[in-house]
């Protein structure tokens, strides 16, 4: 998850420049809901970053999370949402959440295997509030665990009167291990990345140099570049359709 919330923070800024420079007669809001899972881990907490048309303090807030917690699989969606309806200051208009999950919702309805059944009903409630409000909804799947979560989702939202609308990020690339050779000494530098690592640091780099020099793969910023224009690209057209 630590990806997408750099490329949050590293796109911002973009994605509000883009907006306003083709959209000069909205005045446009940014806010950040970045959720845990309590309901599992109680030391875990969500933040909040109430809605603001100052972008260029956003990276600065964002930069400072970072994705930790959660003890079984799925997450808090319940307190997400709850303090979407309760704590962001919506102003008349047009609302939407875009919402980024790498790990599905509790509740029996929402995922395959949970312990905590209750919270079906729970994000029911949550959810129809939000569709009496008027926002509009776009789910990203970044893993295949979120997804059943965000089809049950769009189905009741539906139901509820509500626009909801599902959207795909490309997997990462699973690169098993390469080598590369320098010089005469023979320097290498091994690699190995795991794409299904969720914790906010997802690659592990292990080195065998004959020196102190870091290893740096040189997929990684291609890598990087590629989901932050993605991430920025689906954004501002999600936006676009609504304008």
């Amino acid at each position: 998850m630590g990806d997408y919330i750099r490329a949050a923070k590293k796109e911002s800024e973009n994605i509000s420049t883009q907006l306003r420079s083709s959209y000069p007669e909205y005045n446009f809001q940014y806010g950040y809901v970045f959720y845990r899972d309590p309901i599992d881990s109680k030391s875990d907490i969500h933040e909040v970053i109430e809605l603001t048309d100052n972008v260029n303090s956003l990276p600065e807030k964002i930069g400072k999370i970072n994705a930790y917690g959660g003890g079984d699989l799925p997450e808090d969606w319940v307190g997400a949402f709850k303090l979407a309806n309760e704590n962001i200051n919506w102003r008349k208009g047009i609302k939407t959440i875009m919402h980024l999950a790498d790990a599905g919702a509790h509740g029996k309805e929402f995922t395959l295997s949970d312990k905590y059944p209750e919270e079906s009903e729970k994000l029911k409630n949550e959810l129809m509030k939000c569709a009496k409000n008027n926002i509009k909804i776009f789910g990203y799947v970044i893993t295949e665990d979120a997804r059943h979560s965000f089809n049950k989702c769009q189905e009741l939202y539906k139901s509820y009167g509500g626009s909801y609308d599902i959207c795909e990020f490309p997997k990462k690339k699973k690169k098993e291990k390469s080598y590369k050779y320098y010089g005469e000494h023979k320097k290498y530098e091994k690699y190995e990345y795991d794409a299904d690592d969720d914790e906010d640091c997802d690659r592990e780099v292990m080195c065998e140099c004959s020196d102190e020099e870091d290893a740096i793969s040189d997929e990684e910023g291609d890598e990087e570049n590629d989901l932050n224009t993605e991430f920025r690209e689906k954004v501002i057209n999600n936006v676009e359709s609504m304008l």
